[in-house]
């Protein structure tokens, strides 16, 4: 089964496109939800890593990845510069002390604040 890339463009308030959302799909028609959250995420981020990497650096423009807590929590390497990427928390994550240490941890490697984002994530936190 290969893997293929969707892609959704993220505009900043001057409505400029500021980066681009990576999507995980195949071409079995299978959804992230098909293959579980941390295969897709895996898979994505296998590809940015080995293959999309140089475009993404020749645009200029970071690419948001879609985690899990798993993922988070996982203490995974990302071989790719924290400049070209930003973290983005799935909606399905439930705030707790490990998840913010966890956070915390991809802050301190250099995934700055601007590059964490919370896809719907503060719906958890009221």
């Amino acid at each position: 089964m290969s893997q293929l890339f969707a892609s959704q463009p993220i505009y900043d308030r001057q409505n400029i496109i500021y980066a681009h959302e990576l999507l995980y799909r195949n071409d079995s028609g299978f959804t992230a939800f098909d293959v579980g959250e941390d295969m897709a995420t895996t898979e994505l981020i296998y590809n940015l890593c080995t293959g999309i990497a140089e475009h993404v650096e020749h645009f200029n423009q970071p690419v948001c990845i879609n985690v899990s807590a798993d993922f988070l929590l996982s203490k995974a390497f990302l071989p790719i510069n924290p400049e070209f990427v930003i973290i983005e928390l799935v909606e399905r994550i439930v705030p707790s002390p490990e998840i913010i240490r966890a956070v915390r941890a991809w802050v301190d490697a250099g995934f700055e604040g601007r590059s964490n984002a919370a896809d719907e994530f503060a719906a958890h936190c009221q």
